[in-house]
Order: C-alpha cells, then sequence, then structure tokens
C-alpha cells in the first residue's frame, strides 16, 4: 500500500472520530467501527467506498488481533459478539 492510500485511510478514520466527537457520541472501538460502516452506506463515489473499506478492515484486523491475543478489556469482551478470531472481513 502506498504512502498516500495509507494518508487516506487515516483521514477517513480521523473523519469517523470527529463526527462521533461532534455528535457528543461515545467513543470506542464499536462506535469507531459503526460510525465507518455507516460513512460506507452513504458514499457514492466508488474510490472514497473502497478508502473507507479498507479503513473498516484495518480497524476490524486492529480489534481481531486484541480479540486473539488475550488483551481483552471489557469493551473488546463485548464487541466479541461482533467479531471472532476465526471472522474473515468481507468488505
Amino acid at each position: 500500500m502506498s504512502r498516500s492510500e495509507e494518508e487516506k485511510i487515516n483521514i477517513v478514520i480521523g473523519e469517523a472520530i470527529l463526527a462521533l466527537l461532534e455528535d457528543d457520541d461515545v467513543f470506542s472501538a464499536y462506535t469507531l467501527s459503526r460510525q465507518l460502516k455507516q460513512m460506507l452506506k452513504v458514499e457514492t463515489e466508488a474510490a472514497r467506498r473502497e478508502i473507507i473499506k479498507e479503513a473498516i478492515r484495518q480497524t476490524s484486523r486492529l480489534l481481531a488481533t486484541a480479540l486473539c491475543s488475550g488483551n481483552s478489556s471489557a469493551e473488546i469482551k463485548r464487541l466479541s459478539r461482533e467479531f471472532s478470531c476465526q471472522q474473515s472481513i468481507g468488505y
């Protein structure tokens, strides 16, 4: 992945975080995942949709890694119902 692609993914993740903060929503792995999925639902531009999909994949992988490594906080344990160590993310 090129540096510019990685920067675009980071920008999308940042936009999702800002949207949560602007809405006075709680920031967590779950709400970040939810916000990215909402952004994907409403995005019409194909290139940006691909960037959002990659942001979802990356954040999901990080969560799955935390789950599988046993570093499970209370929030991660709650999220284990949504993600499993064997689950392949199909975005």
